[in-house]
């Protein structure tokens, strides 16, 4: 049986299968086995299988691999639990089986059971506790690009699952505070209206959330992103100041630029070689047009001659290919009063 074959039974299987490295790096890879961690077969090639795991303990943290993958080892069945790409906490079992060649060293693994809500009381209280004992969470960066954004995990009827350091400080509020509280209590004293109704909305059977608001008590932005899975809501709360800062800055730039070419003198026009897109009020002034949507509607050729149609084109080429920064040139304008008149333009 060739490997074509072999590879094509190997992704017609229904059950979850990988085949990966000592270092945990995937080299074989089936769709339902895809399907499950929901990401893409590219985007499980490129990370390793660690990177998907919540560490549960320092023991553990460093790697993965180390403690997964032994040589020799026949159906041994590991425990783990994965953040979905859709943002939701689920339990796996892996079947693991040592499939190594004289050439290569390769584990095969087989997804045999996933629970993707842990319902009993002590399942549900060691899930808490070995992501409350971690040193680390790591998270794919398709969910969230580092662990400095606030992360918040709830039930339906608010109880805090989990939450990082970084969403205790947003919510200015300790891991046991949070227990004697709920999400949605929390919401209403803070006067949240953004996030509430947002929020709401995954109640009534929505999977997804995204909303943008601004924390008052910290004088910060955060790009909001919720998911739903059955009875569990994960948020990601990710820092947005700087951009939104960023965004008023240049909106002031805009206004300030907009006044001063309004207020210029000088005509100012934008076109694209054949049409205008925008004239100033000088512009107009000087065209002889009342109304800046007749200039609009206005050919660039029927201002120009030939000739100047021409060396316009030209300093354009210039311009775009980086000969020149800045086209002088000397043309004449036929108004819409019949006259003519010698202007000197640049071109940027």
């Amino acid at each position: 049986m060739n490997d074509s074959v072999i590879s094509s039974c190997f992704e017609a299987s229904l059950q979850g299968q990988a085949i990966v490295s000592e270092t945990g790096a995937f080299l074989l890879v089936n769709t339902a086995f895809c399907q499950h961690f929901g990401y893409s077969k590219e985007e499980m090639y490129e990370r390793p299988i660690e990177s998907f795991f919540i560490c549960e303990d320092h023991a553990t943290k460093e790697n993965h691999s180390d403690f997964l993958f032994k040589k020799g080892q026949k159906y041994e069945q590991v425990e783990k639990v994965i953040l979905h790409g859709n943002g939701y906490l689920q339990s796996t079992l892996f079947t693991i089986t040592d499939v190594s060649s004289s050439e290569e060293t390769c584990f095969h693994l087989q997804l045999d059971r996933v629970t993707v809500n842990l319902q009993q009381d002590g399942d549900q209280k060691m899930l808490l506790e070995s992501i409350r004992n971690r040193d680390e969470v790591r998270l794919p960066k398709k969910i969230l690009d580092g662990i400095k954004d606030a992360i918040i995990t709830i039930k339906l009827n608010g109880q805090f699952l989990y939450v990082n350091e970084e969403a205790e400080k947003m919510l200015a509020l300790t891991w046991n505070d949070l227990q004697q509280s709920d999400f949605w209590s929390y919401l209403m004293k803070d006067r949240n209206e953004t996030l509430t109704k947002k929020f709401y909305h995954l109640l009534v059977g929505e999977d997804y959330a995204q909303v943008e608001y601004f924390d008052k008590k910290h004088s910060k932005w955060f790009d909001v992103r919720a998911y739903r899975s059955e009875d569990q809501v994960t948020m990601y709360f990710i820092n947005v100041t700087e951009r939104k800062q960023m965004e008023e800055e240049l909106r002031l730039k805009e206004e300030n630029y907009r006044s001063l070419v309004e207020n210029i003198p000088e005509t100012i026009t934008v076109h694209d070689g054949n049409e205008f897109i925008y004239i100033n009020p000088a512009g107009e002034s000087l065209f002889g047009v009342t109304n800046a949507d007749r200039l609009s509607e206005t050919k660039l050729n029927q201002l120009l001659s030939t000739y100047d149609m021409a060396k316009v084109r030209e300093g354009i080429r210039q311009l775009l290919s980086g000969d020149i920064a800045v086209d002088h040139s000397l043309y004449t304008l036929l108004l819409q009063n019949g006259k003519t008149i010698e202007s000197k333009q640049r071109q940027l």
